[in-house]
């Protein structure tokens, strides 16, 4: 769709997409979806709620933040709880504290509340969301958030 609609895409302002479940992208992988965001240079706004959709979790969401548009205004994004406790978290709050790294942002949202389990063998989902997240999972992912909009401010 990219490649077919280019005109549409690169000149995009505001792009929201909201994709908690693993189906949601089993027709475009993370590498593609890494290398077509940073080029979306009149993105003014990102609304985007990513679980644990892809099998690669080294790349989405854990390190998404290194292809966010540089000229980006707005972002809010929703994401799983658990990548707080990814060894790229670190990185995510660096980032949000640099000058450098999306300089044009004045809104910023940012919520870990989804939530996922193994699925079971026989099933075709590597993972499914839970619909009630754990109270300590919870805490831990606002105590994360809340340390991130703290280093962007």
């Amino acid at each position: 769709m990219v490649m077919s609609l280019s005109d549409v895409v690169y000149n995009l302002n505001t792009l929201k997409i909201c994709s908690t479940e693993a189906l949601d992208f089993s027709f475009i992988g993370p590498q593609t979806f890494e290398s077509i965001l940073p080029t979306l240079e009149n993105l003014d706004t990102l609304v985007l709620s990513v679980g644990e959709v892809f099998g690669d979790y080294d790349v989405l969401p854990s390190q998404l933040y290194k292809s966010f548009p540089p000229n980006l205004a707005t972002l809010r994004f929703r994401g799983p709880g658990s990548l707080v406790t990814s060894e790229h978290w670190k990185g995510w709050v660096e980032s949000f504290g640099s000058p450098d790294f999306l300089p044009k942002l004045k809104k910023l949202g940012f919520v870990l509340d989804l939530d996922y389990e193994e699925a079971e063998k026989d099933s075709y989902r590597k993972v499914n969301k839970v619909e009630i997240p754990a109270e300590e999972r919870l805490e831990q992912a606002k105590a994360a958030c809340d340390e991130l909009h703290r280093a962007a401010h």
